[in-house]
């Protein structure tokens, strides 16, 4: 049988293919791209999806999340390079939890 953590790492599994396949289809000339002038950029948009799983395996081992020491705006990348290695690093911390 199946246990539910092995089922879950496997669909994210899936999912971060997936999701890197999304990242890398992002145009590396439209990272500064708002659509809105009060929100983020695309690239910065990005970034955040990149490094979701690597900061929500963090607040889980932690056992606690303390907001106002969070930085609600991701960094600007300087290329999609940098989104898709920040992805990469993001999955190995959530895989290696």
């Amino acid at each position: 049988m199946v246990s539910i953590l092995e089922a879950m790492l496997a669909e994210f599994g899936e999912e971060a293919v997936t999701t890197r396949r999304v990242l890398d289809r992002i145009p590396a000339d439209k990272l500064a791209w708002k659509p809105h002038p009060k929100s983020m950029s695309l690239g910065q948009l990005a970034m955040h999806v990149a490094g979701v799983p690597g900061n929500l395996s963090r607040v889980v081992q932690a056992g606690e999340f303390d907001i106002s020491q969070a930085n609600p705006e991701p960094p600007m990348p300087a290329s999609k390079d940098e989104i898709l290695a920040t992805w990469d690093r993001s999955v190995g911390v959530a895989e290696d939890c």
